[in-house]
């Protein structure tokens, strides 16, 4: 089977109400309507859990027909309702723990059950399996609830169940022992969290119980095979002797004694065997420095398949990777590594810069950071109680299924990370995590190295700290590609035509997904078991079958991940779902001096959705964050609790983030909560919605200059039950600001003068105020001064190192428009901004600027090419003042003007990139003298007499500004 099944079952106090709701490994949760009086509204996702006077999120179809919601008996009050989402508050009467949500409409009745424990997957003694006599430990939603005792049940095909004993109980998994007398064999497995009665079990998921496979017992002592253990005769034969026996007996422990075991060839364990020290502190193996290239091995331990090392501490100076397996190898697995200590440190010693060189750079044809101290792949894989300090990448773990990492302390090298690639079941726990070198890096959970596919994943308890180097991701889920974005051409009930040839080369794409990202079946996705030019069959029925309305994007997939209580710190990210990331939990995690916790939906070489993502109880300690770096835009920063689509592509008008839960986390000393993306617009300055279904309450900032953020580009963001404590600006809802701007836009439009000006006649200090009247005020980011040698009443001066903002000027977006403006810079000889609508080094309408005695024009299209970008010849003065003019017409191109004369022209049918950023006077992203990528660049010189149209003025128009004040 390509996929572990979940048995189908019908909860027996709910067979009237048709209810099914998915668990385990299928797609996501389904519920059936009711019968009799027609089909009610689909549900397609349920948000839980949920307490009374909280907020449960309902995603589905036709849920705008719903005209009353009950919840336990009780009525429910819609807060949010549209045809494919309904939210409403928990009345306070319902009991903790599963309640059953009816949604009335005139068709039928539908019901979800929330806060019913959803299993997400299991895994045991034995990696992905249990054994008798073992445990098998359960993962999910809603697991356990208050004291409520939950039970965990083993069922047979008879339908027999055996009742486990619990050993430990949390909401989030629970950990139970097997019977020693349940037969090996293929069982489900169901949770009841002790709430609900019979409605109250889970959908079972498939779980084996397989019989033990045991250890050797035999034990082959390596002195008597002639190892004398001092550290300076070489024991590599005595060590080869005793595991060539170990192979020949079908396995055996290899034991060594106290001692100093010094080796010049690798280990390589054979099948079934165990290489065990007396004791970690007492055993020591070691290797002396290879010198030549091709005396380093891949490997200083290796073996097949079934092999463990424990209790040993390991020393070694250059080498490529440490203990490990080839994970291409598709036998690889059953491995495991108990309390050893690995101090591998390629830099060790007096080396010579250039032998540093040379050994860095071979590294990094390994990976991007280096070679790994432990590198593991396949079934059954234990990392445990270990110490592992290392030149590179701490551990590459490549499709682990049934793995378990706990209680590790590992170090990243120079330039090192770690890397989960292919998930299927790895228990992260109780690790510390170290950037050991000042340039480590940080890790994450991935598709990387041709996977398309990951999935449950129990990251928790775990420390990470000191990350400087590269992106200095604490934990990023990652890895880019799609095969298809856009229209559906037909669907039936488990495949689907897209209207366009997906591009299937890069990999094989079985087991990723099909998400729908509009129209009808939005919010559903299902895995793809086969596909053949445009036509895909997937691993199960649509709830809702898409048509020609549907948006879909085909890309890989990534869920099911569940971060709980680790802390995070000095890192530029604590926590980022880069990309696909569906059903993932964040709860309790706690961040100290980096960039926050973010959910991204991002166009990452294919469009890659966020759904269903929850973070509740987490916490921001120091919001303070310090990227570094030469870009001054980016050096410091507010942390956030981010939850945004980017999709980074002018034509694209479809949400891709959908059904975010932001609950009960607290965010102190300057750091905030942000929904959507600051910079998102369409290619006509409308924004689409990117990001939409969103709950943000019961949070708490404290210290901050913002509170909750949302953006436009957000639709069907509820937003309650927010506390503040010492906030500027407590909630900013950019959507409403947006609405009242166009009402004022529209009034603009109405004239044919400039909809701003700003003549600086005022002289204030502190802000530029528009003389036309629209409140497009400037406010200087530092010190600004005047003259009243200027071409009308005074100017502003700015000294190189201040530009204007105007704040408001997010608002501007013109196809068709004229800015003209008197300058008289101080020096030509570089890059400055004179008008631009951008902060940072990102898409943007317009940027007028001096650069190199020419007077310049740049813009991005709506495709995101800087295809508007020309320039004048260089005849910009230094110390005199000149009257500068850009005109856009629309379809036809853009004219700049040097005192009231045309001095060049480009071409361009195409439309203008529209953003919501900020408009400057006197600064662009990057520029200054010489021009650099990496700071901005400021104006030197005066500058007065700036105006905007939201039209295209004539030549003759522009003749008469240039000669509308007289030059000094």
């Amino acid at each position: 089977m390509l996929f572990r099944r979940v048995a189908q079952v019908v909860a027996p106090a709910l067979c009237v109400l048709a209810l099914v709701v998915m668990s385990g490994c299928a797609s996501q949760s389904k519920v059936a309507t009711a019968k009799g009086s027609g089909a009610g509204p689909a549900i397609i996702w349920a948000s839980d859990p949920v307490k009374a006077g909280q907020t449960a999120m309902i995603i589905g179809d036709g849920l705008d027909a719903v005209k009353r919601i009950q919840v336990a008996g009780h009525a429910a009050k819609p807060m949010q309702q549209n045809e494919r989402s309904v939210k409403f508050t928990l009345p306070n009467g319902v009991a903790p723990g599963v309640c059953a949500v009816r949604l009335i409409s005139d068709a039928g009745v539908s019901v979800a059950m929330l806060n019913r424990p959803t299993v997400l997957w299991a895994q045991g003694d034995s990696g992905p399996t249990a054994t008798p006599g073992g445990f098998v430990r359960v993962f999910g939603r809603c697991m356990a609830v208050g004291t409520h005792k939950p039970t965990v049940e083993l069922r047979d095909a008879a339908g027999h169940a055996t009742k486990l004993t619990l050993t430990r109980t949390e909401p989030w998994t629970l950990i139970a022992k097997v019977p020693a007398n349940v037969q090996p064999g293929d069982y489900t497995l169901a949770v009841h969290n002790g709430t609900g009665g019979s409605a109250g079990y889970s959908q079972p998921i498939d779980f084996v119980v397989e019989s033990s496979k045991a250890w050797p017992t035999t034990v082959l002592n390596i002195r008597d095979f002639g190892a004398t253990g001092d550290g300076m005769r070489d024991d590599s034969y005595a060590f080869k002797q005793a595991l060539d026996k170990a192979a020949e007996m079908g396995g055996a422990i290899v034991y060594l004694p106290r001692g100093r075991y010094k080796l010049t060839e690798p280990i390589v364990m054979p099948t079934n065997t165990i290489l065990r020290g007396e004791r970690r502190e007492w055993t020591e193996v070691l290797w002396p420095d290879f010198k030549e290239a091709d005396q380093v091995p891949q490997f200083m331990v290796t073996g097949g398949r079934r092999w463990a090392v424990e209790n040993i501490s390991f020393y070694c100076a250059n080498y490529t990777h440490f203990l490990g397996v080839d994970y291409k190898d598709p036998e690889a697995g059953d491995v495991h590594v108990r309390r050893i200590r690995v101090r591998a440190v390629m830099y060790r010693g007096h080396l010579k810069p250039e032998q540093v060189d040379e050994r860095f750079r071979k590294s990094l044809k390994l990976s991007t950071g280096g070679g790994d101290t432990i590198r593991l792949a396949g079934d059954n894989l234990e990392v445990v109680d270990s110490d592992l300090y290392g030149s590179g990448r701490s551990i590459f773990l490549y499709r682990p299924h049934g793995a378990m990492i706990t209680g590790n302390d590992f170090y990243n090298g120079r330039w090192g990370w770690y890397c989960i690639s292919g998930a299927d079941g790895v228990v992260f726990e109780n690790n510390t995590l170290t950037g050991g070198d000042l340039m480590s890096t940080g890790g994450g959970i991935n598709c990387l190295y041709g996977v398309p596919w990951s999935q449950n994943v129990y990251y928790a308890h775990n420390t990470l700290k000191l990350m400087h180097g590269w992106d200095r991701e604490a934990m990023t889920s990652d890895a880019g590609g799609g095969t298809y974005a856009g229209a559906v051409a037909s669907a039936d009930a488990q495949s689907i035509t897209v209207a366009d040839d997906p591009n299937w080369s890069r990999k094989d794409w079985t087991g990723s997904a099909v998400f729908v990202l509009d129209g009808k079946g939005m919010g559903q996705y299902r895995r793809i078991v086969k596909y053949d030019g445009r036509k895909v069959e997937l691993d199960e029925p649509w709830t809702v079958v898409p048509d020609s309305t549907s948006i879909v994007t085909i890309t890989m997939l990534q869920r099911n991940y569940m971060f709980i209580d680790n802390s995070f710190a000095d890192a530029s990210v604590a926590m980022q779902y880069y990309g696909v990331s569906i059903g993932n939990i964040a709860v309790g995690n706690r961040s100290a001096r980096t960039a926050g916790f973010k959910s991204m939906a991002l166009n990452y070489h294919g469009m890659q959705p966020s759904w269903y993502c929850q973070w509740i109880g987490n916490e921001i300690l120091e919001g303070n964050f310090y990227q570094g770096g030469s870009n001054q835009s980016t050096l410091a920063a507010e942390a956030e609790l981010v939850v945004l689509a980017h999709p980074r592509r002018g034509d694209w008008q479809w949400p891709m983030s959908l059904g975010t839960v932001v609950r009960g986390n607290k965010l102190h000393s300057n750091a905030h909560i942000t929904i959507g993306s600051r910079d998102a617009a369409g290619p006509d300055g409308k924004t689409p919605t990117f990001t939409r279904d969103v709950v943000v309450e019961q949070n708490h900032v404290a210290n901050a200059d913002r509170g909750v953020w949302v953006h436009r580009d957000t639709a069907g963001v509820l937003v309650q039950n927010n506390t503040f404590d010492n906030v500027t600006e407590t909630y900013r809802d950019e959507a409403a600001i947006a609405r009242q701007q166009a009402a004022a836009w529209a009034k603009m439009m109405k004239g044919t003068g400039p909809i701003a000006v700003w003549n600086f006649d005022r002289k204030d200090p502190n802000a530029a105020d528009d003389a036309a009247g629209n409140g497009f005020d400037a406010m200087p980011d530092g010190k600004i001064a005047y003259t009243d040698e200027a071409p009308s009443g005074s100017a502003v001066v700015l000294d190189g190192s201040t530009g204007l903002r105007v704040d408001r000027g997010r608002m501007i977006n013109m196809p068709n428009w004229t800015a003209t403006a008197w300058i008289k810079p101080a020096r030509v000889d570089g890059r400055f901004g004179i008008v631009s609508k951008r902060t940072g080094n990102q898409a943007a309408p317009f940027i007028i600027a001096v650069s190199e005695k020419r007077l310049t024009f740049e813009a991005t299209d709506a495709q995101g090419k800087w295809s508007f970008n020309f320039a004048s010849e260089p005849v910009l003065k230094p110390d005199a003042w000149q009257h500068v003019a850009a005109v856009v017409k629309h379809g036809q191109g853009v004219t700049l003007y040097i005192d009231g004369k045309p001095v060049a022209h480009k071409d361009n049918p195409g439309d203008l990139y529209q953003n919501v950023q900020e408009l400057w006077i006197g600064r662009d992203a990057w520029g200054g003298a010489p021009a650099d990528t990496g700071r901005p660049g400021y104006f030197p010189g005066a500058i007065d007499q700036v105006k905007l149209w939201a039209r295209p003025l004539s030549d003759a128009e522009i003749a008469a500004e240039a000669k509308s004040a007289q030059n000094p």
